[in-house]
């Protein structure tokens, strides 16, 4: 999943979507990015008056996300899908509010919510402890990194688990993700520890030059969260790619919240909690091959909450 920037304050971090998880082209930056996906209207409820009072005299809570990044936001003309759409569409819906949508270039996502641009964003991002002291993560799915490679390059050279990949060269993202540093710690752990040759770590700039990377021979593998990987081999192109041995470090994915605004996240724990009380969530995971990453119930900024 993706990494966050630093705080406004600091040096902004390079961009992670510049081209997307998906085929199609991210939204323009320049353009007005502010919509409110057709739906069912939050209609106030008890749980309402958890809300900051700004956000219930709104009606509505500001979210951010940086399409397109399957399975998490997916676009097909002027309409938004995807894991993190529905689930925040849900979540709204239970807290009896209306959620409207801010789309934007993922290098934008960290100084919308320093500035109170959004309210929140959700957009496959990790829950980073390195950003705890800046900023609550509500957390709603359990993700990790896989390796993934031709399925032909698979059969032909016999990988069958994630060690297999030691002395290899492997695709990964060195600037815009924690997952180069899953790699090199897993090169370091699995393969140096153990007498193995180390990875050899090919450079990606965004996610889509792993297939560039790898139909091109350039590398044999790549490493990307499990739920990439997976609807990329169940329903982007299945039979073509395949994923090695299983996640070897668990990670969450969470919405995230500016640590001022405490209140903001106990709504949407309440919220998610609600989601996951009617069944919806699970629905929403299952229906993008994603319900084995269901949690069985909300942490937040990795802790379990009470």
């Amino acid at each position: 999943m993706r990494r966050i920037a630093a705080p406004l304050t600091s040096v902004l971090f390079a961009v992670l979507l510049t081209a997307g998880c998906g085929d199609s082209d991210p939204v323009d930056a320049g353009e007005d990015q502010t919509t409110t996906p057709a739906g069912e209207t939050g209609t106030p409820n008890e749980l309402t008056a958890l809300l900051p009072q700004a956000i219930q005299d709104a009606g509505a809570i500001t979210l951010g996300n940086a399409p397109p990044y399957p399975p998490f936001s997916l676009v097909d003309g002027d309409e938004h899908s995807g894991i993190d759409i529905e689930l925040g569409d849900a979540i709204g819906e239970a807290l009896g509010v209306d959620i409207k949508w801010e789309f934007m270039q993922w290098e934008q996502m960290q100084p919308a919510i320093d500035t109170g641009r959004i309210d929140a964003s959700i957009s496959g991002n990790s829950d980073l402890e390195e950003l705890h002291e800046s900023d609550w993560f509500v957390d709603y799915l359990a993700n990790g990194p896989v390796f993934i490679t031709l399925a032909e390059v698979a059969e032909e050279r016999g990988f069958e688990t994630e060690t297999d990949m030691c002395g290899q060269k492997v695709s990964t993202e060195t600037s815009a993700t924690q997952y180069d540093d899953h790699l090199m710690e897993f090169s370091d752990e699995k393969c140096v520890a153990a007498g193995l040759d180390p990875i050899e770590i090919v450079n990606a700039t965004a996610d889509t030059d792993h297939f560039t990377n790898l139909r091109t021979g350039r590398s044999v593998a790549a490493l990307q969260p499990y739920s990439n990987a997976a609807y990329r081999v169940t329903e982007l192109e299945p039979g073509v790619y395949k994923i090695i041995g299983s996640i070897f470090k668990e990670t969450r994915g969470g919405i995230q919240v500016d640590k001022a605004n405490g209140e903001l996240k106990d709504a949407l724990v309440a919220g998610l909690r609600a989601v996951m009380a009617s069944g919806k969530y699970q629905e929403i995971l299952d229906k993008y091959g994603m319900g084995d990453g269901a949690l069985d119930d909300v942490s937040v900024n990795l802790e379990p909450v009470g």
